[in-house]
């Protein structure tokens, strides 16, 4: 066995003692686009969409019919322009929120001063793939009404959220407006008090309901808070939640969050927050809206700077990427504030020249980098145009590294065993916390875990762990090439490092599908805090899926310490079903099936296991 620099006691204690550092680093820039004419052009939704390529909404003041109008542009993988499409008339609009739809086409909420009832009204635009208008709605009555954020709902319409002046209580109010599949009004609802109130983003959970986030002058603490409003399907209100002091609070943006563990629902919400200063601030709620912690930006160093957020992302790894601006009014940049799950930052990022940047939506891609819209007067054909910023996944500090002895690895058709060495090296300076886990994938392309995951390691700078194990290799397996892979980094969302090693499983080939997770042991040195495996579960538990993320194929495990009628189902993120994988009579144990995304675009999808009385969900990225 190789020498070993840390012992697992001096381990457990430096996990204790030391303070550490995240995994990942500021990621970098890949590339920047801007687009736009020589007068005023913005962009403030981004999206990445199904091909690959990003769909961007806007306004721009360099094209179309006149004054400003609604500027929808689609690029490739790369950034560069495919095609773009302006939608108003002779007076100002814009568009604020875009979506992909399910058929292809594009959905844009924002506002218009050239149509509708009022001074401003409300503007949804329905397109095809292409950008092409077909058919458009206006909201709203005789004063002003904006739109500011819309999803399409899991029954083929949409729902929007903005901010009414023509209808509610008082002189703003929050404006929730349901549409079917053709625009065509529903219900629509208003919230808020006699005071300024306005909703900037929507959510609709996966039973349904909706959520608002946004601003109220009318309740709460200070001379404004954020705002969080919980609706049921029919947009009939549950309760309302504010969150502030005795300053100026405001949330600009909000997504679903799923911690990894274990799996509540909740909100994460973006904006700002002031009291001394103003700075970019986050608040993650559960799901009844009461506040699990707030987090702020570092205040600037700049005398009478300020930072804001616009919007918030959960990334792959469970925490969660705001994007929004820092600096002092003539001389704004990006604001980039990357954070773990419970909410404290690993890395922020500023982009911009010398006059004013401003990021108005960040996503996370397929990849696992971040895409981000805004503007930018610093670059660009005129005095404003619409910024795109490509970033690179993060990387780690954390090669690891799978040595089998005696190969090559021959397994006989009865089954057997063999040995191999894991090692895990922090080449930084500081300490590293991090996650191991060792999968296998059979021959038909699928993984499921031998080891681990085994949570919260930590290795001081400059060391290595390594342990000798054995894995065990049932007899009922089928024939084949083995692929054994060891990673480190946030299971089971990120591995910063994987390395692996193959095998030959003699024996009939079979389909490969059918997996008994009991039959594969993996034993040997432990590492602190690795549990035994156990073929007899004293709980139920939904295991993370693996590989996560995946292409095309993973594996959802889960146990029961009761056999029980079980249902396991696939949803989309806006909450639509796109596959049941169970729906039948399981008995105690532990049990696998695998899911193909094959025929679905990459992105991230719900898992849902229901079992007598337990219900628990998961996450899992697809990327293509």
């Amino acid at each position: 066995m190789k020498a070993r620099i840390l012992t697992a006691l001096s381990f457990a204690i430096a996990a204790i003692t030391l303070m550490t550092v995240a995994v990942h680093a500021q990621p970098d820039t890949l590339w920047t686009r801007t687009f736009g004419g020589s007068s005023y052009d913005y962009g403030y939704s981004v999206q990445q969409t199904t091909d690959g390529g990003y769909i961007i909404a806007g306004l721009t003041s360099s094209y179309g019919a006149d004054s400003s109008d609604v500027y929808l542009i689609k690029t490739d993988g790369d950034g560069n322009e495919q095609w773009y499409q302006t939608f108003g008339g002779s007076n100002y609009d814009s568009g604020e929120s875009v979506q992909q739809t399910s058929d292809g086409g594009y959905i844009i909420a924002g506002y218009t001063c050239s149509y509708g009832a009022g001074y401003n009204d409300v503007y949804l635009i329905k397109t095809d793939s292409s950008g092409y208008e077909q058919w458009s709605q206006t909201f709203g009555g005789g004063n002003d009404d904006w739109g500011k954020s819309v999803k399409q709902t899991t029954d083929g319409g949409y729902i929007i959220a903005g901010k009414t002046q023509s209808y509610g209580a008082g002189d703003w109010d929050v404006y929730l407006i349901k549409t079917d599949a053709n625009g065509n009004t529903m219900w629509t609802r208003t919230f808020g008090g006699t005071s300024p109130d306005m909703g900037n983003g929507v959510q609709q959970n996966l039973d349904g309901e909706y959520i608002i986030a946004g601003m109220t002058e009318s309740y709460g603490a200070g001379s404004a808070d954020a705002y969080l409003i919980k609706t049921d399907a029919n947009g009939i209100e549950q309760w309302s939640q504010t969150y502030g002091d005795s300053g100026w609070d405001q949330a600009n943006d909000l997504q679903k969050s799923l911690p990894l563990h274990p799996f509540p629902h909740g909100w994460i919400l973006v904006g700002e927050h002031s009291f001394e200063d103003w700075l970019l601030w986050m608040w993650l709620v559960d799901a009844d809206g009461d506040t699990t912690w707030t987090r702020g930006d570092d205040p600037p160093s700049i005398p009478n700077a300020s930072s804001s957020g616009n919007s918030i992302w959960q990334t792959s790894d469970s925490g969660y990427i705001a994007a929004g601006y820092i600096g002092i009014s003539s001389d704004l940049d990006v604001r980039l504030i990357k954070t773990d799950a419970d909410g404290y930052i690993m890395w922020t990022q500023t982009l911009g020249g010398t006059s004013n940047d401003v990021g108005e939506c960040i996503q996370q891609t397929s990849d696992g980098g971040y895409i981000v819209v805004g503007g930018t007067e610093s670059y660009g054909a005129g005095l404003s145009d619409v910024y795109l910023i490509r970033l690179e996944a993060e990387s780690g500090q954390l090669p690891v590294s799978l040595t089998p002895y005696n190969p090559p690895i021959i397994i006989p058709a009865n089954g057997g065993s063999f040995d191999y060495n894991i090692e895990i090296t922090n080449i930084g300076s500081s300490p590293v916390t991090f996650d191991v886990w060792v999968n296998v994938e059979i021959p038909a392309g699928i993984q499921f875990p031998v080891l681990g995951p085994v949570y919260d390691l930590t290795l001081p700078g400059e060391t290595s762990i390594d342990r000798d194990r054995s894995l065990s290799v049932p007899g009922d397996a089928p024939g084949g090439e083995y692929i054994v892979l060891g990673s480190v980094g946030t299971y089971p969302w990120i591995a910063v490092d994987t390395d692996s090693f193959t095998f030959t499983k003699e024996g009939t080939t079979g389909d490969g599908l059918l997996i008994n997770p009991t039959g594969w042991f993996c034993t040997g040195e432990p590492f602190p805090g690795e549990t035994a495996q156990s073929s007899h579960p004293s709980s139920f538990i939904l295991h993370p899926c693996t590989p996560n993320p995946f292409n095309p194929a993973t594996v959802i495990r889960f146990q029961m310490q009761d056999a029980s009628i079980v249902n396991l189902s696939v949803y989309d993120i806006s909450g639509r079903l796109v596959a049941e994988l169970v729906n039948a009579w399981r008995d105690a144990g532990v049990h696998e099936v695998a899911f193909d995304g094959s025929d679905l675009s990459s992105g991230v999808y719900l898992y849902r296991l229901t079992a007598g009385e337990f219900t628990n969900t998961g996450k899992m990225v697809l990327m293509k």
